[in-house]
């Protein structure tokens, strides 16, 4: 997930499939777009990564394939409605009580 060319294309021809089937089975199952479905992956790695290690912000977004901030930052507050920062501090004072 590192690789931040990772994109539909390669996840089609990794699954052995042509880019335009993927799609078509995506809308299927998930009905979202390849594109977006490795968005979420690389959002969950994200947020597995700001719980579970003490890596800075910065290191988890390059770790999970992101190498734009403002696009990942703008992401990560859609998702999760704070900064990557502030949920990493409300997760580990979740945990602490």
């Amino acid at each position: 997930m590192s690789d931040t060319d990772f994109a539909t294309e390669e996840l089609a021809r990794g699954l052995g499939l042509s880019t335009r089937h993927l799609y078509r089975k995506l809308n299927e199952i998930t009905e979202q777009t390849p594109a977006n479905l490795i968005k979420e992956y690389r959002l969950s790695v994200v947020e597995k990564l700001l719980v579970t290690t003490k890596y800075s912000i910065e290191e988890v977004m390059y770790k999970a394939g992101f190498n734009n901030r403002g696009s990942f930052y703008r992401l990560f507050s859609q998702k999760y409605g704070m900064t990557p920062k502030k949920y990493r501090e409300s997760r580990i004072e979740e945990d602490l009580n």
